[in-house]
């Protein structure tokens, strides 16, 4: 898969154990609309999409996170693989531990019919709601917020690359 950005914060020792996580995401476009999920705390936006359980082919991920998040369920055989980014970084919780999550996107199509949403704890603390939103204004979105500098968002500056990605690949 195609890289479209790596992340590399350099803030670790290079004997440190690795944590590697492997994420599929879900971009629904209807250019130059999107379906995204928007946080009503912090009023984000990030590509539907989560991790990786043992076992699980990407395209299952990829569905099963899909479904959880949004309600949406991906039509099979529209799914392609966009491109990927890595983020490299010291763990945030464990002591001598780099933290290494490829992020796998994939454009898809999805049937009309919406379920509930099936979120987290954490997704549920955070207000995730699905939105169709215009690609500028996602991007705008996203933009505001870079500079308040948010931990509790880490995902930004990922999201946002591939935001601006796709509008230049279209």
């Amino acid at each position: 898969m195609k890289l479209i950005h790596c992340f590399d914060l350099k803030d670790y020792d290079l004997d440190d154990k690795i944590y590697h996580r492997v994420a599929c995401r879900a971009i629904i476009l209807q250019y130059p609309y999107l379906y995204m999920i928007q946080s009503d705390l912090y009023h984000d936006l990030k590509f539907p999409g989560g991790g990786q359980k043992p076992d699980e082919t990407d395209i299952q991920t990829l569905m099963r996170e899909t479904l959880e998040e949004t309600g949406l369920t991906i039509i099979k055989n529209t799914i392609k693989p966009f491109g990927m980014t890595i983020e490299k970084r010291k763990s945030k919780t464990i002591d001598h531990e780099i933290f290494y999550m490829e992020s796998k996107y994939f454009t898809c199509k999805v049937s009309k019919h919406i379920t509930s949403q099936n979120l987290d704890d954490y997704e549920k603390a955070y207000g995730y709601k699905l939105i169709k939103i215009h690609i500028d204004d996602a991007i705008k979105q996203n933009q505001s917020l870079i500079h308040k500098d948010l931990p509790q968002i880490p995902w930004l500056k990922r999201e946002l690359k591939v935001l601006t990605y796709i509008k230049d690949e279209n």
